[in-house]
């Protein structure tokens, strides 16, 4: 619309140029949700359900969220919670987060320190002025409270802790469970263990372990028994079955305390028997998620099923996996893309799995990092680099196995990967150790000296 006969001509004048794909792709990243007319008549709440939430939600609409099956879009990237060394720091940290543009907290009743996050998020909203709703959290169950009865005990517990109504998403941790063991019974080397993964110490009552003077194992959360030699992590019928634990998480929601549920570490074979007997959807499964581990097949399978992925560990996390992130974070070809964009290799990371369509994850203690690692979104990696990206895929967990169990909780799917130095040799997995790369070089037949080292 113009009134001015010089602009109706311009306006006009629109079909002897045409716009790039690539330009497109860039215009379709600023969709911001933003109506200006959301509400016919002077009402007061908007005429639409938007089921194209992918919007701007940071103060400065820098930070991008995708949209949920319930509930509310959730930001990204987000920030990361777990390891706490010092009293104080997980406070400080999520203060200086929030700050700096998050505006989604992932928390979890295992990390033993939602009480600290709660008072972060306090000094955070009244730094900034923000209300609680502008700031989505996630929570996790934990593998002790899987029963109904337990899960209801640590939802109330999370909420008081961490000072909310309400929790955004609320997810089951991973698809095993184990005994729910009282704090005023644990009792550490005798019926539980007391982890401190690099300096951070984890409550050990949610960590129960049976010694029976063999290695030790989890005891099931439905009868206490061991689970089988062939998986220590513990299902059912040992476990409690994912149907009580799930019809209990739904119970959440029809009571308003939570505004999604979702899953974490689940394959997808767990996930199918959610679907069996689930009233809501599965809102989210978060999982492991870096270049040296992409799981497609996964990826795929969500994808059918509606159900968005979260990732953590997006920069490999250097705290715990120092010589690989290093290793990561040498690969030329992100040393490449970050050259290009004069952005630093972990920015191309979370830019990396965002493109990838998972929500990354990410975790700092510096404020100058946290700052960085939210400025995100004024590039794009092109397709062919992420093609090459692709290829970096190895297979490479860093978190196989829930509180020291000792078999992998998964049986990977996606395990062919390449792990030849030049990434141009396929590997097959192992059911233990490394991947083994193929074809193999066979030593049999040595007809002269010197020939076989040769």
């Amino acid at each position: 619309k113009s009134v001015s006969p010089d602009r109706m001509q311009q306006n006009i004048q629109v079909c002897d140029f045409a716009i790039s794909a690539d330009d497109m792709v860039a215009l379709a990243k600023l969709d911001r949700c933003w109506r200006h007319n959301s509400v016919p008549s002077r009402g007061v709440v908007s005429a639409f359900v938007d089921e194209d939430l992918v919007a701007a939600v940071a103060q400065d609409a820098s930070a991008p969220a995708t949209k949920m099956p319930r509930g509310k879009a959730m930001p990204m990237p987000g920030y990361g919670t777990f390891l706490s060394r010092t009293a104080g720091e997980t406070r400080a940290a999520v203060k200086e987060a929030i700050i700096a543009g998050y505006r989604h907290m992932d928390c979890a009743q295992v990390y033993t320190n939602e009480q600290e996050v709660g008072q972060g998020i306090a000094d955070g909203l009244a730094a900034t002025g923000l209300r609680r709703e502008d700031i989505y959290i996630t929570g996790k169950c934990w593998n002790t409270h899987r029963k109904a009865e337990h899960v209801r005990m640590a939802l109330n517990e999370s909420l008081a802790n961490l000072g909310c109504a309400y929790l955004d998403m609320y997810l089951i941790h991973w698809p095993q469970s184990y005994k729910y063991l009282p704090k005023a019974d644990a009792k550490p080397d005798v019926n539980c263990v007391a982890p401190d993964v690099n300096g951070a110490a984890m409550a050990p009552e949610y960590f129960p372990m049976l010694f029976d003077g063999k290695s030790p194992k989890h005891p099931g959360g439905g009868d206490g028994k061991a689970g089988t030699m062939s998986n220590d992590c513990v299902y059912a019928p040992n476990g409690v079955a994912f149907s009580e634990t799930w019809q209990a998480f739904e119970e959440t929601v029809d009571n308003g305390l939570v505004k999604a549920i979702g899953v974490a570490n689940f394959t997808p074979a767990h996930m199918d028997e959610i679907l069996k007997i689930a009233r809501h959807p599965i809102s989210c499964n978060q999982i492991e998620h870096h270049p040296y581990l992409q799981q497609p097949k996964l990826k795929e399978y969500c994808k059918t099923k509606g159900i968005p992925l979260v990732g953590y560990a997006t920069l490999l996390n250097p705290s715990l996996q120092g010589e690989k992130s290093a290793e990561l974070w040498e690969e030329p070809i992100l040393v490449s893309i970050a050259a290009k964009h004069s952005k630093s290799v972990p920015q191309v990371l979370i830019r990396w799995a965002i493109q990838a369509g998972v929500v990354p994850l990410v975790k700092s203690v510096s404020p100058d990092r946290m700052q960085q690692n939210i400025q995100v979104c004024d590039f794009a990696i092109s397709a062919d680099d992420m093609v090459a990206l692709a290829k970096l895929d190895r297979c490479w967990r860093h978190n196989s196995v829930p509180s020291r169990g000792v078999v992998s909780a998964f049986v990977d799917e996606d395990l062919v990967a390449a792990v030849a130095q030049d990434a141009s040799a396929p590997a097959t997995k192992m059911p233990r150790g490394k991947a083994m790369p193929m074809p193999g070089y066979g030593t049999f037949l040595s007809r002269t000296a010197g020939e076989t080292r040769a």
